[in-house]
C-alpha cells in the first residue's frame, strides 16, 4: 500500500530555567538574554518555512481556504493537491467547521452536503482521524455491473435480479446524485474459495429506469486468497468506463465497520467523488474524479450486496450469511432522504436457473437485512 506525504504537528524546542540569582544587569544574564535571542531568530526562521510549505498550494491559499465560497476549478486544485500529498486533517478540531476549500484539501466532503444533515456528518467526520492516500486500478479484473433484470413480480415491489439484491430508489434521470451505507465487512468461509461478495452504495446504471447504463459505485469485495486467507478490498467504479478501482485502507478486516459514499456531481460541479472509512480504527480515503464523460444518469440511487463479475463471468455468491446494510441514505441536489422514503423497489437475487442466491428483509429503522442462500 502506498503511502504519501504527510504534515507532522510542529514541536517546540525546550528552553531551559533561569538560574536562580542572576539579575539583568549581570553579564552571564546578558549573554544568556542574547543567546535566547539568537534561538527565538532561529526557531522564528524553522517556523516561517514549515507554514511557507502550508502556503505552497496556491500564492493566495491563506486567504482561500477561510473563503466561505469557491470556485469548483479552485476547490479541484485543492482536491488534488491534497490527494497527491496526502494532507492530513487537523486533530483536535471540529471538521464541521472548516471551509470548503480546507475540507477539498482533506478530501472530506463539501458543506452543499454536510449542511444537508450536520448531525449525521458531524458523527460520520468525528471518524475522519488519519488519511490513506492514493487509488490505482484493480489488478484483479473485477468489474460491478448494471442489473439485467426478469419481470417484475405482479403487484408487488419485488424484482429478481442474477447479481443483486437490496434495495434501489427510482425517479427520473438525474435525480439522484448521491448513495451512502454503512455496513460490517463479513467472514466468509474458505469453502468456495473463488466465491466472492461485494457490498456497496452508488447512483444510477438501473436499465429498468433509464436507457443508460452508468453507474458511480463505492464499496468493499471480500474473497479467499489462493493462500485460504480473507482478502478485503475497499475500491470505486464509473461502469462501464473502467472496471475497479482500488481505494485503500490503512486496515480491512472481517468485523470492522464501514461507511461508504459515492456522488455524481452533487452540487451540479461536473465532479464524481468516492469517500470510505473504516469507523473501526478512525482511517479514511478519498478520491475526486472529474471526468465530464463520467457523470451518471442519476435515475437511481441503491445499496447492494452483489457477486461481482471476473473478467466477463460472474461469481459465485461467498457466503456471508447475514449481511445489514444501515442507513441507506440518497440525495438529491435538494435533499437527503433514507431510500425508503423514496419510491423504491428490491431486487432479490436469482440466477439463470431460478436458483434464489440471496433475499432482503423489511426495512426497519432505514436498516435492512441481506440473506445469504445458496452461492450458484
Amino acid at each position: 500500500m502506498e503511502h504519501g506525504e504527510s504534515f507532522c504537528p510542529l514541536q517546540r524546542c525546550p528552553i531551559p530555567p533561569q538560574p536562580e540569582g542572576v539579575g539583568l544587569s549581570s553579564p552571564i544574564s546578558v549573554k544568556k538574554i542574547n543567546r535566547k535571542f539568537r534561538r527565538a531568530i532561529v526557531l522564528a526562521g524553522i517556523l516561517g518555512l514549515v507554514v511557507g510549505q502550508l502556503f505552497l498550494i496556491s500564492p493566495t491559499f491563506a486567504q482561500q481556504s477561510q473563503a466561505t465560497s469557491n470556485s469548483p476549478a479552485q476547490l479541484q486544485d485543492f482536491s488534488q493537491y491534497g490527494e497527491a500529498h496526502c494532507v492530513q486533517p487537523p486533530q483536535n478540531v471540529d471538521l464541521m467547521t472548516l471551509s470548503d476549500a480546507q475540507l477539498s484539501l482533506y478530501g472530506l466532503p463539501l458543506h452543499a452536503m454536510l449542511d444537508k444533515q450536520p448531525a449525521k456528518w458531524a458523527s460520520h467526520l468525528a471518524h475522519a482521524k488519519q488519511r490513506t492516500c492514493g487509488t490505482s486500478p484493480s489488478t484483479s479484473h473485477i468489474t460491478h455491473q448494471h442489473p439485467s433484470h426478469t419481470a417484475p413480480v405482479s403487484n408487488t415491489i419485488q424484482r429478481t435480479d442474477p447479481i443483486w439484491a437490496g434495495n434501489v430508489a427510482y425517479g427520473s434521470r438525474a435525480t439522484y446524485r448521491v448513495a451512502s451505507v454503512n455496513f460490517t465487512v463479513p467472514s466468509i468461509p474458505s469453502i468456495g474459495s473463488s466465491d466472492r461478495v461485494s457490498i456497496w452504495a452508488g447512483v444510477g446504471g438501473d436499465t429498468d429506469f433509464t436507457s443508460s447504463v452508468m453507474l458511480v459505485q463505492v464499496g468493499v469485495d471480500v474473497s479467499r486468497a489462493t493462500f485460504g486467507g480473507q482478502y478485503n478490498t475497499s475500491w470505486w467504479e464509473i461502469a462501464p468506463y473502467n472496471a475497479e478501482q482500488n481505494l485503500p485502507l490503512s486496515r480491512l478486516k472481517a468485523g470492522d465497520r464501514i461507511f461508504a459514499l459515492a456522488s455524481s456531481s452533487a452540487d451540479n460541479n461536473g465532479n464524481n467523488y468516492f469517500y470510505i472509512d473504516n469507523e473501526t480504527v478512525n482511517n479514511y480515503n478519498s478520491h475526486s474524479d472529474n471526468a465530464s464523460k463520467h457523470l451518471t444518469d442519476g435515475a437511481t440511487g441503491e445499496c447492494i450486496v452483489e457477486r461481482p463479475t471476473v473478467g466477463k463471468t460472474i461469481s459465485h455468491l461467498a457466503n456471508f450469511g447475514t449481511e445489514q446494510l444501515n442507513s441507506c441514505d440518497i440525495s438529491s441536489v435538494s435533499q437527503s432522504k433514507y431510500i425508503i422514503n423514496w419510491p423504491h423497489d428490491y431486487y432479490i437475487m436469482q440466477d439463470s436457473s431460478g436458483n434464489t442466491l440471496a433475499t432482503v428483509g423489511a426495512i426497519v429503522n432505514n436498516n435492512y437485512p441481506i440473506y445469504w442462500k445458496r452461492s450458484s
